[in-house]
């Protein structure tokens, strides 16, 4: 059941990578901090120009590929870069854009450290499952949004929640995640019968998981 309701879109500057499966070695706390310090990028930040972005003379695309592989190296670390990246929520400096055919933004490094932080508790992503009701005239609504919820988005609110969380599994984070999803959108006729089905299939499937499950992607289609 378990399967990505999001297809991944890298920004076309950057070179593609694989999807982080939070298998790799753990590195020492001073690598993870160096990892977090290159998500800075040497360039200006693009700007919105109509339905593209512009990119200011000189724009060095291969080092927005260190950036972006930096942070697509933290991203599989899970929850061993959560500390690092908790002391940067606030950081607005230009990080990398996503220019793909939906999606045309800037991530500051602070974005690209909370979508680290809430790609691995939200697996199961933002969007509700399609609706399959012909004629449902309920509004689009978003998930409930657990990363919201705990403030992780702020780097004093986070390291509270991490102060209470450090010695759990990332797994088990995820499935608490969940089960609040769940709860949370029990509480609302905005979600539909197939949402409902989705997250609670998901919610079994966490439960049977042995790893932590894969993270989703902040860049959807």
């Amino acid at each position: 059941m378990l399967h990505d309701m999001f297809v991944v879109l890298m920004p076309i500057l950057l070179s593609a990578a694989p999807a982080p499966t939070v298998d790799d070695p753990r590195l020492p706390e001073k690598e993870i901090a160096e990892l977090v310090d290159q998500l800075v990028s040497p360039n200006v930040a693009p700007t919105r120009r109509g339905p593209g972005m512009k990119y200011p003379e000189g724009f060095d695309r291969e080092a927005q590929k260190r950036v972006f592989e930096a942070w697509q190296k933290l991203r599989s670390l899970g929850l061993d870069a959560f500390p690092a990246v908790i002391k940067r929520l606030d950081d607005d400096r230009y990080s990398f854009t996503n220019d793909g055919a939906w999606v045309k933004e800037n991530w500051t490094v602070g974005r690209a450290c909370a979508d680290i932080i809430c790609g691995h508790l939200q697996p199961f992503g933002t969007l509700p499952y399609a609706r399959g009701n012909k004629g449902d005239s309920r509004p689009f609504v978003l998930r409930p949004s657990y990363c919201a919820e705990h403030g992780l988005s702020s780097p004093e609110l986070a390291a509270a929640w991490w102060s209470k969380n450090k010695d759990k599994k990332l797994l088990e984070l995820q499935i608490e995640a969940i089960e609040w999803t769940i709860a949370e959108e029990s509480k609302s006729t905005r979600f539909s019968d197939d949402e409902r089905k989705y997250m609670a299939e998901y919610l079994k499937d966490a439960q049977k998981a042995e790893k932590p499950l894969r993270p989703s992607s902040p860049f959807p289609q």
